[in-house]
This record gives C-alpha cells, sequence and structure tokens, in this order.
C-alpha cells in the first residue's frame, strides 16, 4: 500500500495513512515500510524509536532510503545513527516552531491580522490579507444588534428576532459566501444564532477598529491542546482598520451586559427596572471603557 499524509504535522503519528498503515500491519497485510528518510516517517524522537523497535520486534522490514538504513542489516553503529538523526529531526522541528511563533508575535504586535477567517462584519483585503475591509452586509446586521440591545432587548431575544428574519448566522453566511469554515459550536443541520453568539459580538473589540490577538496559545509544538493567555499578555492594537460600531455605544452595551436585562416573560424587552436603567445609561455621554 501507499501512504501518504499531506497537511499534517510530522511531529505527532495522529496521521490517517499512518493509522491506516498501523491497522494493516496488525491484520498482517504489510510486511515491508520504505521511507524516503527517517524526518519523513516521523520527527518526535520518542515515538519514532518506540515504532521502529516494534518493527523489529514484528519482523517488519523498514528501510530509509537516504539514510540508507535497513532495520534488517542494523549494526550497534547504525543504532547510534539512527538515535542521533531523529533527535537532530525532532530539534529542527522545536527551532522552526519557536521561529514561527516569534514571528506571528511581531506580525501581532504591529497590528496584523494573522487569523484563518475574518471576523464577522469584516473580509479580508483582496490586496493584504492581513487587513480587514468592512463587509457592508454583515456590518449592518452587527449595528443591528447594538442598536436592539441598548433598545433593550435581551440577547436571546435578539437571536430569535435574527432567525425570526432569516438572517444567517456567522458560520452560514461564511458558508453562503464560499468560505470553507468550520466550527465546533454548530450542533444543529444548519447553525442558528444563539444568545452565546450574540454576546459574542456585542463583546467583541474588532468593531471599535482593535486588533486583539494571541488570547490562546498551546504550550509547545508537540502539545496542541490551546490554553488560554492571561489578559495582560493579549496583543491589542488600536486603529487597524475601520469601526463599525461607535466607541460610545459599545461602552452603553459593555455596561448594560453587567446590568440584570432579563427579558419578561413571553417578551423581548428587559424588565421596567433594567429599561429604567437604560435610560438612565442612555444619558450617560461620557464614561470609559471598562
Amino acid at each position: 500500500m501507499e501512504g501518504y499524509d499531506d497537511n499534517y504535522s510530522g511531529t505527532n503519528f495522529d496521521r490517517p495513512h499512518f493509522q491506516e498503515m498501523m491497522r494493516a500491519i496488525e491484520e498482517g497485510k504489510i510486511d515491508c515500510i520504505v521511507v524516503k528518510d527517517l524526518s519523513r516517517f516521523g520527527r518526535e524522537h520518542v515515538d519514532v524509536g518506540k515504532y521502529l523497535r516494534q518493527f523489529t520486534s514484528q519482523n517488519i522490514r523498514f528501510i530509509a532510503i537516504l539514510d540508507i538504513y535497513d532495520n534488517t542489516k542494523e549494526t550497534s553503529s547504525d543504532h547510534l545513527v539512527v538515535s542521533m538523526k531523529n533527535l537532530f529531526n525532532d530539534n529542527y522541528c522545536r527551532d522552526t516552531s519557536i521561529k514561527i511563533r516569534s514571528h506571528l508575535d511581531v506580525r501581532r504586535r504591529s497590528g496584523k491580522f494573522i487569523g484563518s477567517f475574518a471576523a464577522y462584519g469584516y473580509r479580508k483585503d483582496p490586496e493584504d490579507k492581513n487587513h480587514l475591509l468592512i463587509d457592508d452586509e454583515a456590518a449592518a446586521v452587527v449595528q443591528d444588534i447594538f442598536a436592539w440591545k441598548i433598545d433593550g432587548m435581551s440577547n436571546q431575544a435578539i437571536a430569535d428576532q435574527l432567525n425570526q428574519l432569516g438572517i444567517l448566522s456567522p458560520m452560514e453566511y461564511k458558508q453562503a459566501k464560499g468560505v470553507n469554515y468550520g466550527s465546533g459550536y454548530k450542533v444543529h443541520a444548519k447553525a442558528l444564532w444563539s444568545s452565546v453568539t450574540v454576546r459574542r459580538i456585542l463583546t467583541s473589540v474588532v468593531y471599535l477598529g482593535i486588533m486583539e490577538q494571541g488570547k490562546r496559545t498551546t504550550p509547545n509544538y508537540k502539545v496542541k491542546r490551546e490554553i488560554q493567555r492571561p489578559q495582560e499578555e493579549w496583543m491589542r492594537v488600536e486603529g487597524t482598520h475601520d469601526p463599525i460600531v461607535s466607541k460610545e455605544d459599545f461602552n452603553l452595551v459593555a455596561r448594560l451586559l453587567m446590568l440584570d436585562t432579563r427579558a419578561t416573560p413571553g417578551g423581548k424587552t428587559v424588565y421596567p427596572l433594567g429599561r429604567g436603567s437604560i435610560r438612565t445609561l442612555l444619558g450617560d455621554k461620557l464614561f470609559e471603557m471598562a
């Protein structure tokens, strides 16, 4: 069988064709493995060594052409050379990862957008993929969401309103525009607006023209589990793109989200006390953003 794992990292073995090969070995369908060199087989020295020992114990012949290695003819010196090459391959991945992380952080600090997908309401500049332009159609929806919130609607009521109007949720909108976008938040055949999605929009400073990136990271190049960075380590640059909402409206909504704005049973607007608080806040034009 012939295997390849394009677009998968060699730093781990959770690659579909590699796993397919291992299943074939267990089923007794493979007795010889040929790779271009050891780095193409894998670049994690502990696991590479483990698999090489496993192949030898299972009488599976393993050949690395450019490294002139054949486990059926391995000598003690060959074993040492292979171990050293595996360490070099692993260290190469480590150095590359450090350089890439450093390069991306420099671009984040300069306000360059480095995400795969632009935030809802924006699109990537066709002349500069690291710059965002306003997407007029989606931006109008964002402005409506802020306006409805200021008018006293709860987050869930706003989501229901959007769904009733047939307005595509951010995920569905991106896909309708031909963007190959997926999300772990999708639980139905068609992703609908939810109070969580509405709140995410209402609290995102991207709509103020602020680029805030680097909120998550991974411990190292071997561990793909994401962790949250402390807020003081986030990379925040103002004025990187045109805003969609005013600072005044954004600050007002931020204050409203801190209040008890539950909707009345069967209604869309908040309880009278909450609405009174909103009217009070509408008169306060000079507060600073939290």
